[in-house]
């Protein structure tokens, strides 16, 4: 109440019309019904714009409802009258395996002055949606549960996301080869528990790139090696997702492209006999390596809310299968450890077996560097372990990895045939003979590697031969390694989108519990500063009639300058708060010290205040300006 108080009597935020007097208030009617009137009108808007059904049911019997917002027609695809006029609604759409657990709750809640359940309930076109239903009882004079006032927040997005985080940190715990069968049944059923798809299947491309075949599918009672289709015009919009590696939505409204039709006989296999169906690449490092196909058995679109979550699955579908081709793919070398600064003494000690050397080097392109990798030497020849130098033609290392084909010499002094700028400089250092060979893992070279020795005549043909296999194992173990690294770098990525759904679910959860707009502007600013990791934020109210921007509520500011931004409304078009609402564009200020073009007014006391960069964000609903949020 205090800080309500202040907040008035500064005239920064809000309305700035003084206090009331009271008594000239309780003897004006026309006042009070003005303000009545008013508080209605505000209500009514919170009511519309509310991402939440607001409701109020019966305390007791069959919970009739007795109100009901008109987003439940959005949300829920109902009419009001429908939820209004039918006193077995609620119980009769609450999921059959949640009906028992909900209705014990609500009976144990209800004299307890309310609480939070989380069911699956039953959408117009038959699919089932999460939900949190946040509610509160209203009691009457003698203290009897009369009525209950609550919201539906549909929380689909948020039981998704804590779901697939539990099963993609379980995947990278593993140390060992991944059953992707097994994991991928386990993957497919909790997609299909949470998002209530009828049919879910992913498919892999055969090694030949011919065919697109299943790992796992739901809803099918045909063999997995079945369900296949040719990566050709044959396999309709399944082939034609992994072809142009774009999402393909069929709603079947119209007549279906012919490019998205099966041709037999694969139109008979039962996974892809959906009449409305979405299907998602698979990408791994750019590549397309599979597709994930769902559907419905009926007519229902695929609305945003279900395919971005297809979208999530189908990425760490992707990273979980390339995950474990890297160990399947593992030569013995690698068996031991990923970590290349394993990898390289163990290299280096397995060709000392095989052949002598006086000193071994691996170099592998970093950008526009060469960067020696590994190099051990024995004296009077030095170690270049750690070095690094600009890449450039004229060079025996560069032409081993384009060409890809090994150098042999046997003899620098002696040497015949193409030359190179570091011949001069191995002589002046003493060396005699040399072999280089190339690291190549697929169509790429990652590195080469070689043995120099101070004895001409060291190597032969025959030792290429026998160095061969183990620079196949080296060149596997730094793909690997890289590989991983860049999954590794892609699952901090996902799990930061995981968290960042959750953050998301828990602004909405705040939201829907609370209809007192101070409590949810400031539950929404303190996420907000949270979720984009800043350290203060402000809201502003934009008021149409004056054009002015008021400071509706803070966090992380200190009071005194709480109190000038009150004081210092900002104009329509004026400031960054201002010129972003014209723009209806975020404005970002990356160093208050040192631009001067879009500052805000009180760029000086922010900038003393520690605040050195800005985002400003518009608030707007159909083009209307509502106000800004600035963290």
């Amino acid at each position: 109440m205090g800080d309500k108080a202040k907040g008035r009597s500064s005239g920064g935020a809000g309305h700035v019309s003084p206090s009331p007097d009271l008594k000239a208030f309780a003897f004006d009617p026309r006042r009070r019904e003005n303000e009545l009137e008013a508080t209605q009108e505000r209500l009514g808007h919170v009511i519309a714009v509310c991402p939440a059904i607001i409701y109020s049911t019966q305390a007791s019997g069959d919970y009739s409802c007795t109100f009901v917002s008109e987003n439940i027609e959005q949300i829920l695809g109902y009419t009001q009258r429908e939820m209004l006029d039918d006193p077995d609604f609620w119980t009769n759409n609450l999921h059959p395996q949640d009906t028992r657990r909900v209705l014990a709750e609500m009976y144990r809640l209800i004299p307890e002055g309310g609480g939070n359940l989380e069911y699956r309930f039953r959408h117009h076109d038959g699919h089932y949606r999460w939900f949190q239903d946040t509610f509160k009882t209203v009691f009457n004079d003698l203290g009897g549960a009369q009525e209950i006032v609550g919201s539906w927040a549909d929380i689909t997005q948020r039981k998704l996301a804590e779901s697939f985080q539990t099963l993609y940190q379980a995947s990278f715990a593993l140390n060992e080869p991944i059953g992707l069968k097994k994991w991928f049944n386990g993957f497919l059923r909790t997609a299909q528990d949470v998002l209530h798809v009828d049919r879910l299947t992913i498919l892999l491309a055969d090694p030949d790139g011919m065919w697109l075949e299943a790992v796992a599918s739901t809803e099918t009672v045909q063999a997995l090696e079945s369900i296949r289709v040719p990566i050709a015009l044959e396999g309709g919009a399944i082939a034609d997702c992994f072809m142009t590696r774009k999402t393909i939505i069929w709603d079947a409204h119209g007549d279906m492209p012919d490019k998205f039709k099966l041709r037999p006989p694969y139109d008979e296999i039962d996974a892809f006999r959906s009449h409305v169906f979405a299907i998602v690449p698979l990408t791994v490092q750019e590549q397309t390596i599979g597709v994930l196909a769902a559907g419905w058995k009926g007519t229902r679109p695929f609305d945003p809310a279900t395919v971005e979550p297809l979208h999530m699955l189908a990425a760490q579908a992707a990273v979980a299968t390339e995950h474990s081709r890297l160990y399947a793919a593992a030569q013995p070398v690698l068996r031991r450890s990923l970590r290349l600064e394993e990898v390289y003494p163990a290299f280096a000690a397995a060709v000392k077996a095989l052949l002598a050397y006086d000193r071994i080097g691996v170099v592998v392109p970093e950008g526009d560097q060469l960067v020696m990798a590994l190099s051990v030497a024995e004296p009077p020849l030095a170690s270049w372990q750690g070095q690094a130098w600009p890449r450039s033609d004229g060079t025996a290392g560069e032409w081993v990895m384009s060409e890809r084909q090994p150098r042999l010499i046997r003899d620098l002094h002696a040497a015949s045939g193409k030359s190179f700028v570091d011949d001069t400089f191995m002589i002046k250092e003493g060396v005699r003979s040399t072999v280089m060979l190339p690291l190549v893992a697929g169509d790429e070279a990652v590195g080469f590697f070689f043995l120099d020795n101070l004895t001409p005549g060291a190597y032969t043909e025959r030792d290429l031969e026998l160095l061969e296999p183990v620079a196949q194992q080296l060149a596997l173990a730094i793909q690997n390694s890289r590989l991983l690294k860049e999954l590794q770098q892609r699952s901090e990525e996902l799990a930061r989108s995981v968290e960042e759904l959750k953050v998301l679910g828990e602004v909405g959860q705040a939201v829907n519990s609370s209809l007192d707009l101070p409590t949810v502007l400031m539950t929404i600013l303190e996420h907000a500063v949270a979720l984009s990791r800043t350290d203060v934020g402000a809201i502003y109210e934009y008021n149409e009639k004056s054009a002015e921007f008021h400071l509706r509520a803070a966090h992380g500011l200190d009071e005194d300058l709480m109190r000038t931004l009150r004081a210092d409304t900002a104009r329509l078009g004026e400031g960054s708060v201002g010129r972003s609402a014209t723009r209806h564009t975020p404005i970002a200020i990356s160093d208050l010290e040192a631009t001067t073009g879009e500052n805000p007014p009180l760029a000086g006391l922010l900038a003393d205040a520690g605040v050195r960069a800005i985002l400003n964000v518009p608030l707007l609903r159909e083009d209307r300006i509502y106000g800004g949020i600035s963290v």
